[in-house]
């Protein structure tokens, strides 16, 4: 499950703002669709035929394997979910609408995958760091506004973070619905998914009391186990 990591922070107008600066229409829209689908970037690396966007009652839906739940020597688990677990900001409308218009258009022109990510990588797992949007998101100098430990700073875009965006995010505006945000982000553990928030005392015992509202012995924070007494879609903000 790994050790504790580093709570840093970022709103939605924050990421659409590091996003638009970013100049490759491609890394553009593989910055957003990485926030949006809270997958990993070797997972959305392989967006496209095998792996595609679906529309359900006016509803967009994706289709990502979850790389690191692959059984040995079988295929990966795989997920589909709605962008929009909870009626959508203002923001998440803007993403999902850039990398709609990406995707089309990549598909018009035959670029499938719509996002290329057959580099010089020696798996498919690590193809992506190395040629195509990754590679641009992270050798260009873009940065993203963050708060960490209570203080706002410019910070260089860490792919990666854009999933700790997103189950942070998910975590606050559902009140700490941690099962729903796991199922979400193809989490298999509950605590993997609590631990993106661990970093804040002040939000982990925010999580802890709607997590456990009627245990007088929950669990301490260096050993979040359980599972909280409801699970329920996760409402708007």
């Amino acid at each position: 499950m790994g050790g504790k990591i580093r709570t840093v922070e970022a709103t939605e107008e924050d990421i659409w703002t590091a996003g638009q600066r970013i100049e490759k229409r491609q890394a553009q829209a593989f910055f957003y669709g990485l926030y949006l689908t809270g997958a990993r970037t070797s997972e959305l690396a392989l967006f496209g035929p095998d792996y595609p966007l679906s529309a359900k009652a006016g509803e967009w839906y994706f289709t990502l394997p979850i790389l690191k739940r692959r059984p040995v020597g079988g295929k990966p688990i795989v997920r589909t979910r709605p962008f929009f677990p909870a009626p959508p900001t203002s923001w998440e409308k803007m993403m999902l609408e850039n990398l709609l218009d990406w995707v089309m258009k990549a598909r018009e022109g035959g670029e499938i995958p719509a996002f290329d990510y057959q580099g010089r990588g020696k798996t498919e797992k690590h193809a992506a760091r190395f040629d195509g949007p990754y590679s641009d998101l992270t050798r260009k100098g873009y940065s993203i506004r963050v708060t960490e430990a209570g203080v706002e700073k410019e910070e260089p875009v860490r792919p990666h973070w854009l999933r700790r965006f997103r189950i942070t995010n998910l975590l606050l505006r559902s009140g700490g619905n941690v099962l729903a945000v796991r199922d979400f982000v193809g989490q298999k553990e509950y605590a993997s998914t609590l631990r993106y928030y661990e970093g804040s005392e002040l939000a982990f015992e925010r999580l802890r009391r709607v997590a456990w509202p009627a245990s007088p012995t929950a669990p301490p924070r260096s050993t979040p186990e359980g599972s909280p007494p409801r699970e329920e879609p996760i409402p708007g903000p």
